[in-house]
């Protein structure tokens, strides 16, 4: 990967980066007063297919060490975020991760966050209008903590019946990837708090984007489980999908990073189910999917009495 990193400011230095993989780089923070915050920008850059794979999940840290000082809280003082790589044909996604506090190294449930990031992209041919983003929020999510944290165009807010959430993107004259790709893109930002975190087993999302009278474009299926909870050390984390090679002229390979796969499903982007294969707990299963056309399809995978979902292109 390729690190572009900050200009140096009266607030940090860059004091040196390691060589090799993973490549650490070490701040220096100066003059930090008490209730105030310093932001240090930093990109990264992941190699082109196929030196990556479609799916494959990229994991960046960070620690902050206090020299000679008293920390009031050192369980924050770390966080992890798993980004999984994704290609330009299908950029509509969602991801989440968690953020838990406390004063004793168990996680405090009223503390415990969980911050979820759509993005989408307008890849048609012309400019999109209007495009509304509709997700449907886990029981297990408390709706009254609900707060917006950023987005990359004005968005109107609107709370519907059944933990039901709508993101208007109004008059947002969003280019088409083919006129002005770095402006093709939009993304909405907010988060919540885990409801009855001590009684979790698992949670999971995925958001709807319309854009202005097409049908809906589904994002990928994101899952928090009890031991992002539980566990400061690991504040972040995701179920572990991998279907590969993505995209596919048929044969598909499928992995929960080392649970057992007992069925497979796949779907088309309206829902219709298409095929279906089971599996006897294999660590990996092989899936003959070349009697799909082209297209997009919905993968659900069953691991015990857990469903995990992923998206795969079938491209002859």
């Amino acid at each position: 990967a390729t690190v572009n990193l900050p200009q140096a400011n009266p607030y940090f230095t860059i004091d040196s980066v390691s060589a090799g993989i993973p490549k650490t780089v070490y701040f220096t923070c100066n003059n930090v007063l008490p209730q105030t915050q310093v932001v240090i920008p930093l990109s990264v850059q992941v190699p082109t297919l196929p030196t990556v794979a479609l799916g494959q999940a990229v994991t960046n840290s960070a620690v902050v060490i206090v020299d000679g000082l008293t920390d009031a809280n050192l369980t924050n003082n770390q966080i992890s975020c798993v980004t999984l790589v994704t290609g330009a044909y299908d950029p509509n996604d969602k991801q989440v991760f968690s953020e838990g506090q406390s004063v004793d190294g168990a996680a405090t449930p009223e503390d415990t966050l969980l911050h979820y990031l759509v993005r989408f992209q307008n890849t048609g041919t012309d400019t999109a209008f209007n495009v509304v983003i509709r997700d449907t929020l886990d029981e297990d999510l408390d709706v009254t903590s609900f707060r917006f944290i950023s987005s990359s165009h004005d968005v109107d807010i609107e709370f519907h019946e059944e933990r039901i959430v709508h993101f208007v993107f109004n008059n947002i004259l969003l280019p088409d990837s083919n006129v002005n790709e770095p402006l093709s893109h939009g993304f909405v930002e907010y988060s919540l708090k885990v409801d009855h975190p001590e009684d979790l087993e698992e949670i999971t999302n995925l958001a709807a984007i319309y854009f202005d009278f097409n049908p809906p474009i589904f994002t990928n299926v994101v899952s928090t489980q009890r031991q992002i909870i539980e566990s400061v050390a690991e504040v972040f984390t995701e179920v572990p999908v991998h279907v590969f090679p993505n995209p596919t002229s048929g044969a598909l390979s499928v992995n929960l990073g080392g649970s057992p796969v007992d069925r497979v499903e796949m779907y088309d982007m309206m829902g219709k189910l298409l095929m279906e294969q089971n599996f006897n707990s294999s660590h990996q299963a092989d899936v003959d999917a070349r009697d799909l056309p082209n297209g997009i399809y919905l993968v659900r995978i069953q691991s015990g009495t857990t469903w995990h979902m992923d998206r795969v292109m079938v491209s002859k």
